[in-house]
C-alpha cells in the first residue's frame, strides 16, 4: 500500500512528466522511466513481498472460513501485482496493444487483484465478524470494499480520462 500511496509523490517528484492524478503508479516504473529500476526493485518489489508475507501471515493466524481464505487470496493477488510490476515493468505509458511480452505480463499479473481488491475486502469484512475482536475489522474491511468498489467503478469509466492516478491511489487505498 505505500507503494500505491506514498512512492507516486515521492519518485513523481523526482520526473516532472509524472503526475499522480494523472498517471497509473506502474508508469513510474515503465521501461524508459528516469527512475524505472529504483521504483521497480526500492517500491514494488518490497512492497509486494511485505503484503505477501503479512497476507500468509495472517491466513495462518485468523480463524479459519471459506470467506476469509478467498480474501486472502485476492488479497495474494493484489500483492503478487506489486512483484510482477517490479519483474515485468510494462511499456513507455503502460497501454500498447498487445505491448512486448513484459508489458503483457505485468497485466497478466497485475489485473486480477485490482479487479477482485473490493469483493476480497468484502469477504474479509464477513469473515471477521465471525473473530474474536474483529467487528472494527469488520467495519474498516467494509468500508475498504465500498471505496474499493467505488474506485474501480470510477477507474473503469474513465479509462482513458485525467484521474486514472486519482482512482488508482483510491482503489489501493481502500486495500
Amino acid at each position: 500500500m505505500a507503494a500505491g500511496l506514498g512512492f507516486p509523490v515521492y519518485f513523481g517528484g523526482l520526473d516532472p512528466a509524472y503526475d499522480p492524478m494523472r498517471d497509473f503508479i506502474s508508469e513510474m516504473g515503465a521501461a524508459g522511466a528516469p527512475n524505472a529500476p529504483m521504483v521497480n526493485w526500492v517500491a514494488f518489489l518490497p512492497t509486494g513481498l511485505i503484503q505477501i508475507a503479512f497476507a500468509l501471515c495472517a491466513w495462518i493466524a485468523l480463524p479459519r472460513s471459506g470467506a476469509m481464505t478467498l480474501g486472502i487470496i485476492g488479497w495474494l493477488l493484489f500483492s503478487v501485482g506489486y512483484v510482477a510490476a517490479a519483474v515485468f515493468p510494462c511499456d513507455t505509458g503502460c497501454m500498447g496493444d498487445p505491448g512486448s511480452f513484459s508489458q503483457q505480463m505485468h497485466f497478466a499479473l497485475g489485473v486480477p487483484g485490482y479487479l477482485l481488491a473490493p469483493a476480497s475486502a468484502l469477504l474479509l469484512a464477513l469473515a471477521a465478524r465471525q473473530w474474536p475482536g474483529g467487528q472494527w475489522i469488520s467495519i474498516v474491511s467494509l468500508l475498504g470494499a465500498v471505496g474499493g468498489a467505488a474506485s474501480l467503478s470510477a477507474l473503469a469509466g474513465d479509462f482513458d480520462g485525467n484521474m486514472v492516478g486519482l482512482w488508482q491511489r483510491l482503489l489501493e487505498a481502500s486495500v
